[in-house]
């Protein structure tokens, strides 16, 4: 069939959109978009993991060496493999004793993302009605009990855990 098709896609994990117009017989548009996302997405996925791994993932200690957390990146999700406050294991201490998707709430602000306080359960864990809000697990100075925040200043980028006053550096 002789005509004119078009196709306008956004790609749901990235945001970036591609438009295909096309006049002729061919009708699909819709695949050749799809064939554009497979042929861009794994070099924009590359590119992602190298910015993030270079801003976000790593080890980070406090100045007194009391705290520390690990922070990795697994198949484009970030993680805190361990975070640990005056030695004491912050992931046991909410019940997710492994390492916990950290869910991003604006630019360099995430969250723990380790679901609603007294529900996690070994078949539940990390799970949230999405109705209830996710943020559940309480308030400190203004700052949600799960936040974890990343800034650069000075010299080097800095890990903070804002609602008890926690900063870290990129230990060495």
């Amino acid at each position: 069939m002789t005509g004119y098709h078009a196709a306008l896609a956004i790609h749901p994990g990235t945001s970036y959109g591609v438009a295909v117009l096309l006049a002729g017989h061919y009708p699909d548009a819709a695949k050749i978009a799809y064939d554009i996302f497979d042929i861009f997405q794994p070099a924009i996925d590359k590119s992602l993991a190298e910015l993030v791994t270079s801003v976000y993932v790593g080890k980070w200690a406090s100045l007194n060496k009391n705290s520390s957390a690990t922070v990795l990146i697994d198949k484009g999700t970030l993680y805190a493999e361990n975070l640990f406050v005056d030695g004491a294991d912050i992931l046991a201490k909410f019940n997710f004793p492994h390492r916990v998707p950290l869910r991003s709430t604006s630019r360099d602000k995430f969250r723990l993302d380790i679901g609603i306080p007294f529900y996690n359960s070994k078949i539940h864990m990390g799970c949230y009605p999405y109705w209830v809000g996710m943020d559940l697990w309480g308030m400190r100075d203004g700052h949600a009990l799960n936040a974890m925040e990343f800034s650069a200043e000075g010299t080097g980028r800095r890990l903070h855990l804002p609602a008890i006053g926690v900063e870290m550096i990129r230990a060495k």
